[in-house]
């Protein structure tokens, strides 16, 4: 039988490694689709992210499809671009 001492310790050290892993945020990058079409029509809503172009310099746009309609974007992350 597990004592109330060692269940409460085993909670806190379960909450603990939770924690630690809540706060570890990885920036994840998203690939625009391989076919695109010149005819691409996007809304006008504002959902930023940062577009990474070809030569590795990156730009905010205003949403995805903004982004994946350059095509000198490859690949895009939620956000806005750091300064």
């Amino acid at each position: 039988m597990i004592t109330w001492g060692r269940t409460l310790l085993l909670l806190v050290g379960v909450w603990g490694l939770a924690g630690c892993e809540m706060f570890h945020v990885e920036e994840e990058y998203l690939s625009c689709p391989e076919e695109r079409s010149v005819f691409q029509a996007c809304s006008m809503d504002y959902n930023p992210v940062c577009g990474i172009r070809k030569d590795g310099s990156s730009q905010t746009y205003s949403n995805p499809c903004g982004a994946c309609g350059d095509e000198e974007v490859d690949d895009y992350r939620v956000g806005e671009c750091d300064t």
